[in-house]
């Protein structure tokens, strides 16, 4: 993926460097669910750029908060590289299915792709160019993963699931519209 070149050359930089250093690599965050949540809410289609029979691993954004506070304070963490994920991989179907329990039985997964790009707003070629080779990929591939065993060891307990992701970000909405 043409991204991730250029965060390569960034890290062979850091690695050839005198520098202490921490590099979490992710997994797909489960947050990137946010830009679509109004719709899904709304319409009950859960839409994303490419197949909903792939399975893609992901990691919720509070877990990797959570390794970079420990990275910042704690020591043991330095001249490391931690691949962070969930346990698992869920494929769009999979997560319909988890939507619906969580907001509602209309949740289901469309199988028509949107144009992401042009919804997005997103104009930079490169950008572009980006995403839509990450997109292919995924089609062709998904983005496999799903051991939360790196996660686990450095948060020393389990590792938040899609489905408690959800529950949270339902909780919190309607924290903020009570």
């Amino acid at each position: 993926m043409l991204h991730h070149e250029a965060k390569r050359e960034v890290e062979e930089a850091i690695f050839e460097s005198a520098l202490d250093f921490t590099i979490l690599q992710t997994a797909r965050m489960m947050h990137n669910i946010a830009p679509a949540w109004n719709n899904i809410t709304r319409s009950g289609m859960y839409v994303e750029p490419f197949s909903c029979d792939v399975p893609i691993a992901d990691v919720d954004y509070d877990d990797v908060a959570e390794v970079a506070a420990l990275a910042l304070t704690r020591d043991g963490f330095g001249r490391a590289t931690f691949e962070l994920c969930a346990d698992g991989m869920l494929n769009r179907h999979q997560r319909a299915a988890l939507l619906g329990a969580v907001i509602g039985p209309r949740s289901k997964p469309d199988p028509a792709r949107c144009d992401w790009l042009q919804k997005a707003g997103i104009t930079d070629p490169y950008e572009q160019e980006a995403r839509a080779r990450m997109f292919r990929y995924y089609d062709d591939f998904g983005l496999q993963g799903g051991n939360g065993f790196v996660l686990r060891s450095l948060l020393g307990l389990e590792p938040a699931t899609f489905q408690q992701f959800l529950e949270r970000t339902v909780r919190r909405l309607n924290s903020a519209n009570a």
